[in-house]
């Protein structure tokens, strides 16, 4: 009975070590499709977000290149003319999933767009981070008055899709040098002040210090937990298909009703396939934009995802093995072996495929 008992703990040692060896990610893969099915079964069971209904999108999709017959890049003149036309509804704030960089061909379009933005604290101008770390900000005449609104970055897992983000950028010292673009709609949003944001648990833990929200659709707690990379993760409440879209050909032929940007969150960005910007997500592909509303849909709810703490990954790890330890040991020894390989090829194949 000793000897059964050691020759089934020494082939689950063997088999998981081998997994381990052969496949050294093999947990944060498995993480990674666990994070995907609690994404998909949390988007089912919960509730939707309070504040779904309160953002737009404006996409630059296929058919909008159609009508306009415009050639990429487009003057930023029409960008201009979009925000004044935005703007005639009094929205709560304009969120571009775009970067203006440098000097456009069409100078005139270029003061257009920087008379269109003068003074308007509600417009928001995203920037990216290079490869090396550089800031690729939009041109200074469009910021001049409220600075860039954070970078619109987001890591890509090994296996092509987008689960996290990076809240904040810390230097050496723990100290913040900007925030995400998402942040600052929060911030705007809430009129919070992002300085009052603290770290605590050794930078693990975020808290937004003298927050107070008036607002009866927040019902979410304002702390959240980083990863060890100082990423955290995107709670995805909806697909590019539950967000309300307007294409925008339609607000620039005045093919719309201005009331639907009352007091709304309005994101504009590319969704049109050409520009490469269709990304793998727990609830599918969708655009760059629309992952940007999840994350910005997240902070106004307060529903974040914490991360468990590390030991309780391996006790979940300890107990599954001590329960197909006593499982084997309850079959012939054969039989319990098949039983061992048929489970861990399982678990491979949903982490691995």
């Amino acid at each position: 009975m000793n000897k059964k008992c050691l020759s089934i703990a020494i082939s689950i040692f063997v088999i998981f070590a081998s997994i381990f060896y052969l496949f050294p990610n093999f947990l944060l893969t498995l993480e990674l499709r666990l994070c995907d099915t609690f994404s998909r079964s949390a988007k089912n069971i919960n509730r939707s977000s309070p504040h779904l209904n309160e953002i737009v999108i404006i996409a630059l999709d296929d058919i909008s290149f159609k009508k306009l017959q415009k050639k990429w890049p487009f003057s930023r003149a029409i960008f201009a003319d979009l925000v004044n036309r935005i703007n005639k509804g009094l929205p709560k704030l304009i969120v571009f999933d775009m970067v203006f960089l440098g000097e456009g061909e069409d100078k005139e379009g270029d003061r257009l767009f920087a008379r269109a933005l003068y003074g308007k604290y509600n417009i928001l101008l995203p920037y990216y981070i290079g490869r090396l770390g550089e800031n690729n900000k939009p041109k200074e005449d469009f910021i001049s008055d409220f600075g860039s609104a954070g970078y619109i970055n987001k890591p890509i897992d090994n296996d092509g899709s987008i689960r996290r983000f990076c809240p904040f950028k810390l230097s050496l010292k723990s100290k913040f040098s900007d925030y995400a673009c998402e942040l600052y709609v929060f911030s705007r949003y809430y009129d919070y002040e992002l300085g009052n944001i603290k770290l605590k648990n050794r930078d693990k833990q975020v808290v937004l210090n003298q927050l107070e929200i008036k607002d009866k659709d927040m019902f979410g707690k304002y702390d959240f937990s980083l990863r060890s990379d100082k990423t955290m993760w995107i709670n995805y409440q909806a697909t590019m298909g539950d967000f309300d879209t307007i294409s925008m050909f339609r607000v620039l032929l005045d093919d719309f009703n201005p009331e639907v940007f009352k007091d709304k969150v309005v994101f504009i960005g590319k969704t049109s396939e050409i520009f490469h910007d269709i990304h793998d997500t727990p609830l599918g592909r969708m655009p760059g934009t629309a992952i940007v509303a999840n994350t910005a849909l997240m902070f106004l709810d307060g529903r974040f995802i914490n991360e468990a703490p590390g030991w309780l990954n391996w006790l979940v790890i300890f107990i599954f093995c001590l329960s197909m330890v006593f499982i084997c040991y309850r079959l012939p020894i054969l039989k319990g072996l098949l039983f061992t390989v048929a489970v861990t090829t399982i678990v491979a194949a949903v982490t691995f495929f």
